[in-house]
């Protein structure tokens, strides 16, 4: 159940390839709708604002035009169970030709509702628009449910693991390629954080940009993982893998930080846009001008610790946990693999005179 419910959260089940006019066009084709058809204008220009049974003009919302397209057209009563339908939803992600995602399509559509598949399609496009947030769900499900998804990413072992309400997880739950859940930042005026931070020193660090990247070492073992928590390893192993293991000095860890490129003709770092099609292309083989690389690599630019050797330590401070990042890596190299730099401030105007240098040098 909680997969249906949170789809945009399961990585058990792989991409479906479809998307909204995808979609309409399947079922045009399988209910053999007449393309002219309001029917089939609908699912096919299901942005443009429509009737519905209540008279209301809506817009922009697929599952309501597959409803409505779809009135006359499904079973009164549904015979589909839930494990029914999860191992159905497995079956259209596995499905890669067109004719064997057409004949899946087909039979859920034989055992299901108008209703059923409004949702089902909701489903398959992973947004549900239910009115309920992703952190009340899990909430419901158990106390400790948040917590664990956000260290792990991962909705089964959410499920599996707190499966009993009265099993309460530990700071154990963190492990390694399970991508933890980034703490996101929120803006606030110079003055703002002083008074936040009442009177205490705090720490600045440079804001890159860049693409978040979280890495997971065991041994030669290394996977990279994106703030969305996808395996993103296949796109930049290749040039960053033989870096963490020349400078990373620690056999287990989880590294938190900013992938860049470094153009060292115009000694500034690339704009974010740039750096996937640099990880795609090598200077000379595959690019699209030529030499449209030269002089440019990868830096990882590193900012937090929060596994080292089979333990989590995300509840050290900060400043504890910077510190075992500098003993893991005790000679980072500049521009490929370094340590962001932080500074300690207590004041307004040291804020300002930073924000103010970020600017200056293109930050």
């Amino acid at each position: 159940m909680m997969r249906l419910l949170l789809p945009q959260l399961d990585r058990e089940r792989q991409t479906y390839g479809l998307k909204e006019t995808m979609l309409g066009k399947y079922y045009v084709k399988i209910l053999n709708i007449a393309p002219t058809s309001e029917d089939a204008v609908r699912l096919l220009n299901w942005r443009r604002p429509t009737k519905t049974v209540s008279g209301q003009i809506e817009g922009g919302d697929f599952g309501m035009a597959v409803y409505m397209s779809l009135l006359n057209r499904c079973p009164e009563k549904g015979s589909f169970t839930i494990a029914e339908i999860n191992n159905s939803l497995d079956q259209l992600t596995s499905a890669t030709e067109k004719k064997d995602r057409s004949t899946i399509l087909q039979s859920i559509l034989r055992r299901t509702t108008v209703i059923e598949q409004k949702w089902l399609v909701r489903i398959i496009i992973k947004e549900l628009k239910i009115g309920i947030s992703e952190k009340s769900i899990l909430n419901y499900y158990h106390e400790d449910a948040i917590d664990l998804y956000n260290v792990t990413s991962n909705l089964k072992k959410v499920c599996e693991v707190l499966k009993d309400p009265e099993v309460r997880i530990s700071s154990e739950s963190v492990g390694l390629f399970h991508p933890i859940k980034p703490m996101l930042g929120s803006r606030h005026l110079p003055e703002q954080v002083v008074k936040l931070m009442e009177g205490h020193q705090f720490v600045i660090e440079t804001k890159y940009d860049g693409e978040r990247l979280q890495v997971h070492k065991d041994g030669d073992n290394i996977k990279f993982y994106s703030r969305n928590a996808n395996d993103i390893t296949p796109i930049y192993g290749e040039k960053l893998i033989p870096h963490i293991l020349q400078y990373v000095k620690v056999g287990q860890c989880i590294l938190d930080g900013e992938l860049l490129v470094w153009d060292s003709i115009t000694e500034k770092f690339e704009q974010f846009g740039k750096l996937k099609t640099f990880a795609k292309y090598d200077d000379g083989k595959r690019a699209l001008d030529i030499g449209s690389n030269y002089g440019k690599q990868l830096c990882y630019m590193v900012f937090d610790l929060l596994y080292v050797n089979g333990k989590q330590i995300m509840d050290l401070t900060l400043r504890q946990r910077v510190a075992l990042l500098k003993r893991c890596i005790p000679t980072p190299k500049e521009k490929i693999l370094e340590i962001a730099p932080q500074k300690q401030v207590e004041t307004t105007t040291h804020i300002i005179e930073a924000l103010d240098n970020a600017i200056l040098n293109g930050y």
